[in-house]
């Protein structure tokens, strides 16, 4: 097996790179061709990672969070010949895509995985803009309220801040300045005008580390999970918040869930769009499902 490492040396605030040592001195047990890099700029996981899948690597695994793994992601996903699979040893904030796999930061587990590896494939939502950019996300997709806290929260980590902190105190500076919007969307046939807060696209059930944003997604069905919230008064919000983390949301009246393989999005005003935490620039999007167009080892 080949096997390209990627690591992000400030997740976790340096948890990473010694963890990363740790598994190199294991590494050397195992029959594993190992290369080991460290991200030095935005977007270098997805050059790494795209220049990997074109030389044949078997496996690509990042050490850090899922900013990280999201670069790693498109770089695999931009090419359409790619057999690559992805898996992660997880040193973030959130790490919803590892606890999608149940998947964990010790170097025991990684060695496990390498030595027996098993693999699944999930669907991926492709996120084009009304000029023709595309990104990839592999686990949950934001728009309005969900991206302005990503957006704050990636502001205070290029300033060098890390750690659960920062979204606590982006999310009440997003409740202090965030308004509820008409977005027009297309979906199914159907189209719909609606005032929303946010609205979710998701592969995988959580984002913000554990919140149950999108209850009703399954990673290899086939279709994009989506919720809907409707604006919140503050018992709104009260009555919302531990349905977040049981699983429940979609039993609150403001939100609504559906599915789709596709849909657009557009608004007469700015909306700020994230995908995996990252941000992915404003509304329109259409978002398409690519069923089982990630290989993961897990």
């Amino acid at each position: 097996m080949k096997c390209l490492f990627i690591i992000n040396p400030y997740s976790g605030k340096g948890k990473s790179i010694t963890l990363c040592e740790s598994l190199k001195a294991r590494i050397k047990e195992i029959p594993i061709s190992c290369i080991f890099t460290y991200t030095e700029y935005a977007q270098h996981a997805t050059a790494l990672a795209l220049q990997a899948s074109k030389q044949g690597v078997d496996v690509v695994v990042v050490l850090g969070g899922d900013g990280t793994l999201h670069e790693a992601a498109n770089g695999l996903l931009q090419n359409p010949d790619n057999r690559t699979a992805l898996s992660v040893c997880p040193v973030g904030t959130g790490n919803d895509f590892a606890a999608a796999y149940q998947l964990c930061g010790q170097v025991d587990s990684l060695i496990n995985r390498l030595c027996h590896p098993k693999y699944s494939w999930q669907d991926v939502i492709e996120l084009q803009d009304a000029c023709g950019w595309r990104t990839y996300c592999v686990s949950m997709c934001g728009i309005g309220f969900d991206a302005f806290i990503a957006r704050e929260a990636n502001i205070k980590k290029k300033s060098g801040r890390r750690g659960k902190l920062i979204y606590l105190t982006a999310a009440l500076r997003a409740i202090r300045r965030y308004r509820p919007v008409n977005i027009q969307f297309h979906y199914n046939g159907i189209n719909r005008t609606e005032t929303m807060l946010s609205m979710a696209l998701g592969i995988h059930k959580t984002n913000g580390g554990g919140l149950m944003q999108c209850p009703h997604a399954v990673p290899d069905d086939g279709f994009i999970a989506v919720t809907l919230i409707r604006p919140l008064t503050l018992p709104d919000v009260l009555q919302a918040l531990p349905k977040l983390f049981t699983g429940k949301l979609h039993t609150h009246k403001k939100v609504e869930v559906f599915q789709t393989k596709m849909i657009t999005l557009e608004s007469a005003v700015t909306v700020p769009v994230e995908t995996d935490g990252e941000d992915a620039g404003i509304l329109p999007v259409k978002a398409i499902i690519l069923p089982g167009a990630l290989r993961v080892m897990i």
